[in-house]
């Protein structure tokens, strides 16, 4: 059954507030509403509640009605009953495909039950038995004990005709008691090192009286009876006890409990028995079985086609879980033997039978065996001689072990004539020869072939194979027997066990990496995750970069890394120098081993599944991995400095030569001590991994470069640090990461000035203007530029002169001095021009061209824009340098919008996106967004516009961009006034002008607010605005902010009947905005027109106009221009009389076009009222800017 996770509710409610609904199901069932019974009457709905109450958790509908067949299948009906039974009618919710509990508003105990066993968390298992609990800790495991009302889980009732919601539930009661029997000793163990033997008497009388006692408990009862010099009632204890196991089957008591009643008795010759043979789970894994669904279902499968199950992978991957999972699940109607095989019994013939035989099978079982097969045991169980006098040990030892072999199969026959069994074999790989021999005799025949049993075991295949090579030949092509390899978690899986250990839902990153950390392996797993808790940090799911290595994870792999010859050894440490991954031919060349040797010792990891192999990406090499990352951690903590020196030295300059990633090469320089060429080479792999946009590489590798330099004092050329210190600048002005820019470059600078170097002091100038236009200070960077101009030479240093030319170009465009501005623009670009080609060059080019293509597009004219936006995008793909074609895509995605040419600004934006994240370039995003919505709300997508508005705004919002912030509120705004929700389009324009009050995205927004405000009414105020907007507008010299924000108070103007005013501003913008090739904003103008005309009563030419622009809008796809035409074009034939038809299906099929994929409930209410304001032809004029 399918697994799901949640938080658990109950630990919120202790918190806060009890909800009023109560389902109890620790003990008889009952459900409460304010502490007063209610009762829903359907006993088939009450099971469905019960159900739903023990899974904890929303589970899918298709699990509820395959569990409960045609009675869930009205899923809808069978939760709509119950909740009418409820008191509040809120008892069960559904969410999507999904259904369960409200779990807000109800209180369920065992969820209670387990929050606070997570409350005390590991602590009471982390301290030592022999060591008291802290005082909290106590009073939380008794909070939790106190919550059962009774004996058992869902006690009375009965699912018996719901075998898959009888499984389940009886899988839930199984770890909630497992869960009670731990806490019930760890309490014991508590009170009896405190002294309070009475609270242990308790503790104790509890257990028994549920069935929950287990081993430790009896022995601690009479320790107890020991240390209050009760030595008589001891010994009638030990009596009692061993005639109850006895009547339960068991041979004899628990082996501490014997040793405890030797002592007593002062008795030499009593015998201590071995412990109950169980299957050993790794303490650090016993949590929620997940990710292993489909193994299960395999088991299933095969019991039905009797088949026997071998389970095969490396330690750790929850081999023995399953098992025991799998019998827990058939323990109702099989009997379920369980055998584990020991490492030190791999010599001792037949010992996991005899252990078998001792603990598990009952004394009537050896009374009803044939003589024969009972006389052929007594060779290896001596045992059955006092239960059968006619068993004949003496014979037994005459015997051949063929008929041994059969006496043990007719043992599982016996066992089977009474009830179905499951014989579950468990480490294999550590049975001896006898019982390996046994094993395969007993798959091929009766009961555990095509009768009443099924054989399942696990084992580790590299041990296996090498052990017992013919064995494993036989598995593998037995038609009886089903392999099945258990491979590491998926991604899916492992998340879900992280939440279930730290309580939170880690990241997509935080889980990647821990998968690559861990192989997968669950207990590897598991145990970098309590190390974490142990930490008592609270993880960082963003930044988790490695997981922790603990000791006892360290000394896991250890061991088994011990267990290697010296070669292969040495071979595994070799690789571990190389990575991760590596390359047959680089051993070879670092090792001073035979090359035969080191073939030899590859093919012993793989066979140990410690490396595997895999193909290369662009060479026929053999390429190897190691399985987990851990496996090479432990290597290297464990090498000696001299050996590890030497192997990362002899690695870097073989890599070198072989010409792989700086970066490789700067870790295996820096590790064999070498400084210099470490700091180079991680300067060469920041500038490569900019190259390849990937920004937190690229930061990382100039980090420890310059880490290197400081910590070593080195003193690189002026060559080096020209290089180094223009790239970081460089990606931190990208990530807008100012401090780092400042502190790079006064540094360079001090350099630059004692070695009176003027290609250094030039840089630094240069990117300390960078750090000024970030931060607004637009005349200080001017001044930073010329003195970078002054220092640097035109001729020698050609490229740093081509970028301070565009930095000081900039400014002056910041300063409106527009003019100027692009005439320093076009000065760089015939300088660089006149160069020789180069990937700076390219680079240079580049960003002069952005800045002439934002220049120009922002002043009317879009068609040059575009033109220098794709000759920058073109240099900086020659340049390799993705940040400068991020903005190449932007401003093309811009000046296509002007343009009109809506699907070529939407592929930009794809684009730019892409690439947006991997610069993490987050402002540019933002503007991404912000042009992506504005092309959406043109072609009347308005859910999408909303959406990537609010995209640019979060953006603006996480980083401080307030620019970002000022665009998205901006067309939100729009979107919200276009829709005459004038309210909600002030609040925004309002947002989006304090937050930007000095730049141009802000003054964006209080002309359009002015217009707001004058459609809503309040004209004196608005037009106020208009008139501040215009100001703005044009003393910062933005063209299409002036046309735009003419257009607004032309509009205003014509509301308040101002005709001549009007036709003026008309013509100035109709001056302005000619030739542009801004389609929108030249339809827009031209429907005031039509309406001046109108308003003068020229009806006939309105009419004409109107129809004209109608058509042309059409071709431009905006369905905002052609919704208002057509309105304009009908208000003029129904001035005269004429048909209206036409007009009114063009509205309708518009309106429909905008209401399109609609969904959103926060904008849709809007969307229907204008949409009802159009058809009753109430709207005001659509003003589309």
């Amino acid at each position: 059954m399918k697994e799901v996770f949640t938080p658990h509710s109950s630990l919120i409610f202790r918190e806060s507030f009890m909800p009023p609904l109560h389902i109890l199901l620790l003990g008889q069932p009952e459900t409460l509403f304010e502490q007063t019974p209610f009762n829903i009457p359907d006993h088939l709905h009450k099971l469905i509640l019960y159900y739903l109450a023990s899974r904890g958790c929303l589970i899918p509908q298709e699990e509820l009605e395959s569990v409960f067949g045609d009675a869930a299948g009205r899923g809808s009906e069978a939760v709509a009953k119950i909740n009418d039974n409820s008191p509040n009618g809120e008892l069960i919710t559904t969410k999507g495909d999904l259904v369960g509990l409200n779990f807000e508003h109800t209180y369920i105990d065992h969820l209670h039950f387990r929050d606070l066993i997570d409350e005390a968390g590991r602590v009471p298992w982390q301290i030592s038995r022999d060591q008291p609990l802290p005082l909290q800790i106590v009073k939380l495991l008794n909070q939790a004990l106190d919550l059962w009302r009774g004996d058992s889980f869902l006690e009375g009732v009965d699912f018996s005709d719901l075998p898959q919601a009888k499984q389940e539930v009886q899988k839930t009661a199984r770890g909630l008691l497992k869960l009670r029997e731990s806490v019930l000793e760890r309490l014991a163990d508590h009170y009896y090192i405190e002294g309070d033997f009475q609270a242990v008497e308790n503790v104790l009388l509890l257990a028994m009286k549920s069935n929950n006692i287990s081993d430790h408990l009896y022995q601690l009862r009479m320790k107890t009876y020991i240390n209050q010099g009760q030595l008589e009632q001891a010994c009638e204890y030990y009596e009692k006890v061993s005639q109850e196991m006895v009547s339960r089957g068991r041979i004899a008591p628990p082996p501490g409990l014997t040793a405890l009643y030797q002592e007593v008795k002062g008795d030499t010759h009593v015998d201590i028995p071995e412990p109950r043979p169980t299957l050993d789970i790794h303490p650090c894994v016993d949590v929620p079985l997940v990710g292993r669904e489909s193994i299960l279902s395999k088991l299933v499968l095969a019991r039905k086609q009797h088949q026997s199950v071998l389970l095969c992978g490396e330690a750790g991957q929850g081999k023995t879980r399953i098992l025991k999972e799998y019998a827990d699940s058939v323990s109702d109607w099989y009997i379920v033997l369980k055998v584990s095989c020991k490492p030190n019994e791999v010599n001792l013939p037949y010992q996991p039978f005899i252990s078998l035989f001792r603990h598990q099978i009952f004394p009537n079982t050896w009374l009803e065996l044939s003589p024969v097969w009972a006389s052929s045991l007594a060779y290896i169980f001596p045992e059955i001689t006092m239960m059968r006098s006619d068993a004949d040990d003496e014979a037994a030892e005459l015997q051949g072990q063929s008929v041994l072999m059969e006496a043990i199969r007719q043992t599982f026959k016996q066992l089977a004539s009474d009830k179905p069994i499951l014989l579950v074999f468990d480490d294999l790989q550590y049975a001896d020869a006898d019982t390996i021999q046994t094993f395969t005799y007993l798959l091929e025949r009766y009961p555990f072939k095509n009768g009443r049993g099924m054989l399942v075991g696990a084992f580790r295949e590299d041990k296996l194979t090498g052990r017992y090579p013919e064995f494993m030949n036989v598995l593998r092509g037995s038609k009886y027997v089903n392999l099945i390899k258990v491979l590491g978690l998926s991604p899916k899986a492992i998340s879900k066990i992280t939440y279930h250990v730290l309580q939170e839902s880690p990241s997509n990153h935080f889980v990647r990496t821990l998968a690559e950390e861990s192989g997968g392996n669950p207990l590897f797993i598991l145990e970098m995750l309590w190390s974490i808790l142990d930490t008592g940090r609270k993880p960082n799911f963003a930044s988790q970069a490695q997981f922790p290595l603990n000791e006892k994870l360290s000394n896991l792999i250890g061991n088994r890394l011990a267990a290697l010859d010296e070669i292969t050894y040495r071979v595994l440490e070799t690789a571990a120098v190389l990575g991760t991954d590596f390359e047959l031919d680089l051993l070879t060349l670092i090792t001073k081993i035979d090359e035969e040797e080191i073939a030899q010792a590859i093919e012993k990891l793989l066979r140990d599944n410690l490396i595997v192999e895999f193909e290369g990406d662009e060479d026929a090499r053999l390429h190897y991995r190691f399985v987990h990352k851990k496996f090479r951690e432990v290597l290297l903590q464990r090498m000696s400095s001299a050996r590890r020196i030497i192997l990362h030295n002899r690695a870097a300059y073989i890599k070198l030569d072989e010409g792989v990633e700086p970066a490789i090469i700067a870790a295996h320089f820096e590790e064999a001590k070498e400084y210099n060429p470490a700091f180079y080479y991680w300067g060469r792999a920041g500038e490569e991994a900019r190259r390849l946009a990937s920004t937190a590489e690229a930061t990382y590798a100039f980090q420890q470069a310059e880490n290197l330099m400081i910590e070593h004092k080195l003193v690189p050329s002026s060559a080096h640090l020209y290089r180094f210190f223009s790239a970081w600048s460089a990606i931190a002005f990208e990530t807008q990461d100012i401090e780092l820019v400042e502190r790079l470059n006064k540094f360079l600078l001090e350099t630059g000035e004692k070695r009176g170097d003027n290609l250094i002091i030039g840089a630094a100038w240069g990117n300390l203007s960078d750090a000024c236009l970030a931060s607004g200070q637009f005349a200080k960077g001017l001044e930073y530029s010329n003195r970078s101009l002054g220092a640097l030479d035109e001729k020698q240093h050609t490229v740093e002169y081509m970028e301070n030319l565009v930095r000081k170009g900039v400014f002056l465009y910041m300063l409106n001095h527009f003019d100027k501005a692009e005439e320093i623009f076009q000065d760089a670009l015939a300088l660089g021009l006149e160069c020789e080609e180069s990937l700076e060059i390219f680079n240079a080019l580049a960003n002069a061209h952005y800045q002439m293509a934002l220049a120009t597009t922002l002043n009317l004219r879009p068609r040059t824009g575009l033109k220098h936006a794709e000759l920058c995008l073109e240099y900086a793909q020659k340049g390799h340098h993705p940040h400068r074609q991020l903005t190449g895509y932007n401003l093309i995605a811009f000046s296509q919008y002007f343009l009109g040419n809506y699907k070529q600004g939407r592929a930009a934006t794809k684009h730019g996106f892409e690439l947006a994240e991997r610069v993490q370039g987050w402002r540019t995003r933002g503007y991404l967004h912000s042009y992506q919505a504005m092309i959406d709300l043109a072609e009347g997508d308005i859910e999408s516009a909303l959406g990537h508005a609010e995209e640019t705004v979060q953006i603006g919002r996480r980083f401080a961009y307030h620019d970002n912030i000022a665009i998205g509120k901006r067309v939100k705004g729009d979107i919200y006034r276009l829709l005459q929700a004038y309210e909600a389009a002030q609040k925004n324009y309002s947002a989006g002008r304090e937050s930007a009050p000095e730049h141009f995205t802000g003054f964006d927004n209080i002309y359009r607010l002015g217009l707001t405000l004058v459609q809503a009414g309040e004209i004196k105020q608005g037009l106020e605005l208009i008139r501040q907007g215009v100001e703005k507008m044009e003393a910062a010299f933005i063209g299409t902010g002036v046309v735009w924000s003419l257009f607004t108070w032309e509009a205003a103007a014509i509301l308040a009947n101002n005709l001549e005013q009007a036709k003026d501003l008309n013509t100035k913008i109709h001056k302005l905005s000619n030739g542009s090739g801004c389609r929108s904003m030249a339809l827009s103008n031209q429907i005031m027109l039509g309406e001046i005309i109108f308003q003068e009563g020229n009806i006939a030419q309105a009419e004409e106009h109107f129809q004209s622009v109608a058509q042309e809008a059409a071709d431009l796809a905006n369905p905002w221009i052609e919704l208002e035409a057509q309105l304009s074009w009908e208000k003029t034939l129904k001035a005269t009389g004429q048909e209206t038809s036409e007009c009114e299906e063009r509205i309708t099929h518009l309106l429909d076009k905008i209401q399109t994929g609609l969904t959103n409930e926060d904008i849709l209410p809007y969307y229907k009222a204008f949409r009802q304001k159009v058809l009753d032809r109430e709207v005001d004029p659509i003003l589309y800017i």
